[in-house]
């Protein structure tokens, strides 16, 4: 199809129509969930599949590789802050456009990524049109709307409704059987991990020469700098941590609205020659990032919005690239950490006990090993991309050809 036909919008039929607020190469871990799901059902098994996304920095050179005539990526707006009734405008333009893209495409089925307006376009659709629809829980928008005065009912509704729900984890999947009533239409789909790019290696050498690490003992986190990752517990262990491994270096890969405060925090303790900001880093880089670690560490918490690390992926990056890691215990990370196999887990904001576990584990390579080596074995053995594709291909079949059948809870990808 040539430019000019995709600029007048010509009616394109796909098997899958995935209307998703934010996809890559924004950062996250839903992104890479979608995306690792959803090129293996246009590569490996043959589906069409368009993407109804928002605009973002760096899209123009992701989007150029990643299409291709059976996966297209159309976007347009701005992605959505919150869901607050401030931003009812925006939120009715962007259903108008995930309509029009459901016309424009006649898909066999709606694959809805986020609760507002994405779920909603769905359960509008299936009711005027009949078409099938998906929806994915990840848990934190679960959390988010607990609160809420209205939402939870159109929440509810919008799930009740769903030909199939699929959650990405043990807490989305317990919340989701809660709230439809049963377990029939309710499917869990765990994140992968690609273990061919995140593998155990050397530190690269460009890194510890960009960011002057030299051979110290590097403890790494990678995630956008928000108070649901826990950054400030980090920083806050680390002059007890600095009395035991003085020469010690603390990698921080991503961007977001706590960077000044965090840069702030580490200049009152004293550490900020020990912290090193990367920024924003593409994720085709993330490999040697985590390579570049000794210990992988993100506190996880659940922060006053209600939002929550929903399983926490980067863990299994981290296992998969043979790094022991340190989570908190909040959310889903009880799935992706195996407490005292691949790493522990620590009560969010408790900076003495985290002091503790990073001690132990920089003083103790044996210990290192051993967890590293399991989690490499937990990631390869348990956590294939492949398969949780084959089992969305046969929840997508299921809705179409059956519009709607009750589907029974995921053999195949179970929470471990």
């Amino acid at each position: 199809m040539s430019r000019w036909q995709r600029a007048r919008g010509v009616h394109v039929p796909c098997d899958v129509l995935l209307a998703v607020d934010a996809y890559l190469p924004w950062s996250g871990g839903s992104r890479v969930y979608y995306h690792n799901l959803y090129r293996r059902l246009a590569h490996q098994h043959g589906l069409t599949i368009r993407v109804e996304t928002s605009h973002c920095s760096g899209e123009d050179q992701f989007d150029a590789a990643s299409c291709s005539p059976h996966f297209d990526i159309r976007r347009d707006g701005e992605r959505l802050t919150d869901w607050k009734s401030k931003r009812a405008p925006v939120l009715a333009q962007k259903l108008l456009h995930i309509v029009r893209a459901a016309v424009q495409t006649s898909p066999a089925a709606i694959h809805c990524g986020d609760l507002f307006p994405q779920d909603f376009a769905g359960l509008l659709l299936r009711k005027a049109a009949g078409l099938p629809f998906l929806v994915f829980v990840h848990g934190d928008e679960i959390s988010q709307t607990d609160g809420r005065r209205l939402q939870p009912h159109v929440r509810n509704s919008i799930y009740r409704a769903a030909d199939c729900v699929v959650a990405a984890n043990s807490y989305a999947y317990d919340r989701a059987v809660a709230i439809c009533g049963s377990s029939e239409r309710v499917t869990m789909i765990t994140p992968g991990v690609d273990c061919d790019a995140f593998r155990p290696g050397e530190r690269p050498e460009w890194i510890s020469r960009e960011f002057s690490l030299g051979d110290s003992p590097v403890i790494v986190t990678v995630a956008r700098l928000v108070k649901k990752k826990g950054h400030e517990t980090v920083l806050r262990s680390l002059p007890a941590v600095l009395k035991r491994v003085p020469d010690l270096k603390y990698l921080v890969v991503g961007e977001g609205p706590e960077e000044l405060k965090l840069k702030q925090l580490a200049a009152h303790l004293g550490i900020e020659r020990h912290v090193r900001f990367a920024g924003n880093v593409p994720h085709p880089l993330l490999p040697d990032f985590y390579r570049a670690g000794d210990v992988f560490c993100m506190i996880n918490q659940q922060d006053a919005s209600g939002d929550i690390e929903s399983f926490g992926m980067v863990f299994i990056e981290a296992s998969a690239s043979g790094k022991p890691v340190i989570g908190g215990r909040s959310g889903g990370t009880g799935q992706s950490i195996v407490e005292g196999q691949t790493g522990f887990l620590c009560e969010p904001c408790d900076s003495e006990r985290l002091g503790h576990l990073l001690v132990m584990l920089l003083q103790r390579t044996a210990l290192r090993q051993r967890m590293g080596e399991a989690g490499v074995l937990r990631a390869r053995g348990e956590f294939n991309w492949d398969l949780r594709a084959q089992r969305l291909l046969e929840l997508h079949r299921g809705i179409v050809e059956s519009k709607p059948r009750p589907l029974q809870r995921s053999q195949s990808c179970p929470a471990r």
